[in-house]
């Protein structure tokens, strides 16, 4: 157990219900405010090193009273209730004034990391290699006025301890472990594909393609996580974003690896919220906003065709009196025979004619001609 978490335990419990009253009798002794003790005892039930004493008490008969007092004669029996309850009373006491001198007091922006069990010295240095590298490339800046130092190693439970500074790097350590699981969950995803893939006999060539697809898939992701973090973080300094890449993929390495980091036990929920959670990595999405496709632009209305207007030719007809003249019948130059001679003389000498190009019919006469009358 984690050397943190059983102070917490040994201060939340009830220490002072772990005096149980006993007063000698004749033959054994009598125990009052049991309920009492028993509920203290309880309390401690998931600390290791007072397991022997708390499984001796439950097997007694305190353990089966239901009443808040119990007369024990049996003096051997009542001996041992006696020294188990004592025990479990001075040791919790011990414990939690050496934790308390141990442990370094709660500081706001700590960042909890548990790492796994190292096989060896060289796999323990790469892990924490990988930490301190993903650390000072990300949260130490100026934007977020950040450190990364030590501040306590559990070895009891492979914990370290590291201070971020300020809220601000701890709320951008702990987007950054989101961005990192998702990465993660990707590269899961492209190796069961992959395996899947290799399953159907493909041809190599395929294969490559398929494999060059879905690098190509997670550099994107990457992209988008890291540009995802400066804007929420960085006040959008475009100039960070290729900085924090390296950061997010050695996160997902150190998920990958075993690694898991955690906010502090008091911090607020908001930021608590901020940080994944590792029992559900194949669930976590991303938090970068999706980018909507801009919709396409509606068409132009086109004009309505409109009708082609006629084509006039620009030909004048010439005079067709002459034309006309020779295909009247002689009765009628018989009626005009009395017309002056100039007119009779113009209508007899014919005027070269042209064939129109278009025909067009003799003029009307109409109200606004004047026409004389012979009495």
């Amino acid at each position: 157990m984690r050397l943190r978490n059983l102070l917490s335990i040994l201060e939340n419990a009830d220490l002072d219900g772990l005096q149980l009253k006993a007063k000698q009798l004749d033959t054994g002794y009598s125990f009052s405010d049991i309920q009492t003790f028993k509920k203290a005892m309880e309390s401690l039930s998931a600390v290791p090193v007072f397991e022997a004493p708390i499984s001796a008490l439950r097997d007694s008969a305190m353990g089966a009273e239901e009443k808040d007092y119990l007369d024990q004669r049996n003096q051997a029996q009542a001996e041992d209730i006696k020294e188990s309850a004592a025990a479990l009373f001075h040791g919790a006491r011990a414990l939690l004034v050496t934790l308390r001198q141990l442990m370094p007091a709660d500081a706001a922006n700590v960042l909890n990391i548990q790492i796994p069990e190292p096989v060896n010295i060289k796999k323990l240095m790469y892990v924490c290699s990988k930490l301190e590298k993903t650390l000072q490339g990300s949260v130490v800046g100026d934007y977020t006025k950040g450190k990364s130092a030590i501040c306590h190693i559990d070895p009891a439970a492979n914990w370290i301890e590291i201070d971020v500074g300020t809220e601000a790097a701890l709320c951008l350590a702990g987007d950054l472990a989101w961005s990192a699981a998702v990465v993660y969950g990707k590269y899961q995803e492209a190796k069961i594909f992959e395996e899947h893939v290799r399953a159907l006999k493909l041809k190599p060539e395929s294969l490559e393609d398929i494999k060059k697809g879905q690098n190509e898939a997670i550099v994107r992701l990457i992209h988008m996580e890291s540009h995802n973090l400066v804007e929420r973080h960085l006040n959008g300094n475009g100039g960070q974003m290729e900085k924090l890449k390296i950061p997010i993929k050695l996160m997902a390495d150190l998920i990958k690896d075993g690694v898991r980091v955690y906010p502090p036990e008091d911090a607020p929920d908001n930021v608590k919220a901020l940080f994944p959670d590792y029992d559900k990595l194949g669930e976590i999405e991303s938090r970068a906003p999706v980018k909507k496709k801009a919709p396409e632009p509606e068409p132009e209305p086109q004009p309505e065709p409109q009708p082609e207007e006629p084509v006039e030719l620009d030909v004048q007809p010439e005079p067709i009196e002459a034309e006309a003249a020779e295909e009247a019948p002689e009765e009628k130059a018989d009626e005009t025979s009395e017309a002056p001679e100039a007119d009779k003389s113009k209508a007899e000498t014919p005027k070269p004619v042209t064939e129109p190009k278009v025909p067009v019919l003799p003029k009307q006469a109409s109200f606004n001609d004047t026409v004389d009358l012979e009495v």
